[in-house]
């Protein structure tokens, strides 16, 4: 198991590609960091599960560096909301770094802020498209949103149903 610190650290480095990636490819090359896709999977151990608050924190740290990660942010964020990625896994990570943004923003702990429902509003489009699509997924997803939309509206004020 790592420390926080090994964690930060490697969060870090991390962000650090994630910003190489993105002027290289595009807010793809970013998206991918922020779904911790292959090597960039940011764990306290293995098997934990991807550590989205480690990346939150590394982009905030390198915001006083770069203010251009702001926009980035949002770009990989806007990625993983419209690439066609029918990926229930990777909506509720996208969904849990956009309550994360909201959460720092409402305690004025961001030193930028997201366009949430914009983001919030690409998701339901997307989803509600692929739901026509593959029917399986209909059930899945509208309750995925209906929970996430309630949870989202009580705390933040932002209705996406």
């Amino acid at each position: 198991m790592y420390t926080e610190k090994q964690i930060d650290d490697l969060a870090d480095i991390v962000v650090k590609e994630a910003v190489s990636r993105y002027t290289k490819i595009g807010p793809g090359g970013f998206g991918m960091v922020m779904c911790g896709i292959g090597p960039w999977k940011v764990e306290s151990f293995p098997g934990a599960g991807h550590n989205y608050y480690a990346i939150i924190r590394a982009i905030y740290r390198y915001y006083a560096k770069d203010k251009t990660i702001g926009s980035m942010t949002y770009d990989g964020l806007e990625w993983m909301c419209s690439t066609g990625a029918f990926m229930i896994e990777v909506d509720e990570l996208l969904i849990k770094f956009i309550v994360a943004f909201l959460d720092a923003q409402k305690n004025n702990k961001a030193p930028f802020e997201i366009d949430a429902v914009s983001l919030l509003t690409k998701l339901k489009d997307r989803m509600t498209k692929y739901s026509v699509v593959i029917p399986e997924y209909r059930e899945t997803y509208d309750e995925f949103l209906s929970r996430n939309g309630k949870f989202i509206e009580e705390m933040y004020g932002y209705k996406i149903l």
